[in-house]
């Protein structure tokens, strides 16, 4: 499966993309809102997405663009 720019709300984020590697810290980037309880931002692809760390599903605020997304001074 191409992943670049297929998310959808409730997706099980595949395994190779479950690493943390992908894993982004939401506050070194503009616009990424604080994650909720079990959840974590992912950069995959160039897009950004929540993620559910206990079921591996994306969540409601799944998908940025990362042509919205700036890094932090």
């Amino acid at each position: 499966d191409d992943h670049r720019n297929a998310w959808r709300v409730g997706q099980v984020v595949p395994h190779e993309y479950r690493h943390s590697r992908y894993v982004i810290d939401y506050r070194q980037h503009q616009k990424l809102t604080k994650p909720g309880r079990y959840q974590k931002w992912y950069k995959v692809n160039g897009n950004y997405v929540l993620v559910n760390e206990q079921s591996h599903k994306t969540g409601l605020q799944k998908l940025i663009l990362s042509s919205i997304i700036t890094r932090k001074s």
